[in-house]
């Protein structure tokens, strides 16, 4: 897909700020695109202004490393849509958005620096691509550099305002379009999706080349206090009762074979839900802590999307950690969004395990 893209024409269509804008900060708007605030109380639209890297389709490649393991063998498949539902049209650098594909995830829409792309009422990903006030079209042909003013001036704007609410009939859908990626899509794609939902939330992550047999823990990742820390992903329900064991692997080989100090390794285990409450796997994870003192914290995919809607960033180290004294997340969650979590008890297993 990088490559398509590299070859647009220096003629492809572009937009520009007008001369005397002056922008002050971007409030998303839920159902509509992004509201681009002036000096004055007048407000612009979002729209897509033809990007030159075109950010909501692909990371830089310094995006997808650790610096604090330098040495992991990463994965640097720079798609930020996991399923490949953003496309650009080479000839126009239009981007399209598949309904079919998308899953809701919200990735792009945070990368956008015009806030062009939204999520509608079902939680589906549209971009604005239509004719804004304060945008001018550019004269063809141009050259791509033109743009870039325009574009770091807008990625330098406050941000407020959030992408969308989780409530039980928008969260079935995003669980059922969920169900169908993970069908179709390819081994890596679990991986690929954790990965961009971490980066969004702020840390650095990376996740592992497949076929690499030296090494087999999914991801790492660091970043806001955290110095290193290994994550197990596992989207297959009776797999996720594994994951414990396969985190205290992932640590030991963090700490003999890349030196990194014990209790500065933190653990994390994603799922599409939390496992039933009368699992084992809530029993081992209390013991680990007690006898090793190792922290394995749980979260769902469901949860990283409310928190990538809500532009929420990953908290500090042990802030999801639950057991089978409280296997449960919605405390974390509530804290983190300061306002209760929008769906019933047991939704899903989504914040809590199932009875």
């Amino acid at each position: 897909m990088s490559k398509l893209l590299s070859q647009k024409s220096a003629g492809s269509p572009g937009r520009v700020l007008k001369k005397g804008i002056v922008l002050t900060g971007l409030s998303y708007g839920q159902g509509v695109p992004a509201r681009l605030h002036t000096g004055a109380s007048k407000k612009l639209v979002g729209t897509c202004i033809r990007c030159p890297s075109t950010p909501c389709i692909s990371y830089r490649p310094e995006e997808l490393l650790v610096s604090s393991l330098s040495s992991f063998p990463a994965d640097l498949d720079n798609n930020v849509c996991p399923t490949g539902a953003i496309t650009c049209d080479p000839s126009t650098a239009t981007v399209g958005i598949s309904a079919e594909a998308c899953i809701g995830c919200a990735i792009c829409v945070g990368r956008c620096p015009t806030g062009a792309i939204f999520l509608d009422a079902a939680a589906l990903a549209k971009v604005n691509d239509s004719a804004s006030d304060g945008f001018a079209d550019l004269p063809t042909p141009h050259t791509t550099s033109s743009i870039r003013p325009t574009v770091e001036a807008l990625k330098a704007l406050p941000r407020s305002g959030s992408i969308a609410t989780e409530s039980p009939q928008v969260t079935f859908q995003l669980s059922e379009r969920l169900s169908r990626a993970i069908q179709h899509q390819s081994s890596q794609f679990a991986n690929l999706l954790t990965r961009n939902l971490l980066i969004t939330l702020g840390l650095s992550a990376a996740m592992r080349r497949r076929g690499d047999v030296n090494l087999r823990m999914d991801l790492v990742f660091s970043g806001l206090g955290c110095r290193i820390g290994t994550a197990e992903v596992e989207l297959n329900g009776q797999a996720l009762l594994d994951s414990p064991r396969n985190v205290l692997d992932n640590v030991a080989v963090l700490a003999s074979r890349y030196s990194q100090p014990l209790d500065e390794i933190a653990t994390l285990i994603v799922s599409t839900a939390l496992p039933n409450v009368r699992a084992e796997y809530w029993r081992v994870i209390k013991d680990v802590r007690k006898v090793l003192g190792v922290t394995i914290e749980s979260i769902t995919i469901p949860a990283l999307i409310i928190l990538v809607w809500q532009r929420a960033t990953w908290p500090a180290a042990g802030s999801f950690y639950a057991d089978e004294d409280n296997p449960s997340i919605r405390k974390t969650l509530t804290s983190l969004l300061k306002r209760d979590v929008g769906l019933p008890d047991g939704d899903r297993a989504a914040l809590e395990a199932a009875k």
